[in-house]
């Protein structure tokens, strides 16, 4: 797999029919490269915290879509999973959307290596809130 064999309609359209929380109008592919990939999400009331901030597990799975967005978009079939994921939470989100920067740094038949930069909009200038590295297993194909 190398390459994009799906655009960001196709690949917007199949997870939010797959993943019942994600709505479309709160995503966006900004940019569609063979190996990066930008979004925004819109985090909803139920992603905050005490405090007014974005939680963790969200900034995590903004992350871990971003991955998934990008290996589909390279022809990865739907069943790839995360095998491992490490997440730095460096300053303190935002209430707003979430700007994810992916970038594949190695795939292979079976396994794929990337990680996610992930600002809050707005205030990309400022640094990243977290950043994000993901392998994910790849299924084989029939």
């Amino acid at each position: 797999m190398s390459g994009l064999q799906r655009g960001a309609e196709e690949i917007l359209s199949f997870v939010v029919a797959g993943f019942s929380e994600l709505r479309r109008e709160d995503l966006d592919i900004l940019s569609l490269e063979a190996e990066s990939l930008v979004y925004r999400l819109v985090p909803g009331p139920s992603h905050l915290r005490p405090g007014g901030t974005l939680s963790g597990p969200t900034l995590v799975t903004v992350a871990d879509l971003g991955l998934y967005l990008l290996l589909l978009a390279r022809g990865a079939p739907p069943g790839c999973v995360t095998s491992t994921l490490t997440a730095h939470f460096l300053r303190r989100p935002a209430p707003c959307a979430v700007i994810a920067r992916v970038r594949l740094l190695k795939q292979s038949r079976r396994t794929a290596v990337g990680e996610v930069s992930l600002y809050s909009e707005g205030d990309e200038a400022g640094g990243p809130i977290a950043h994000v590295s993901l392998a994910y297993a790849i299924p084989a194909q029939a």
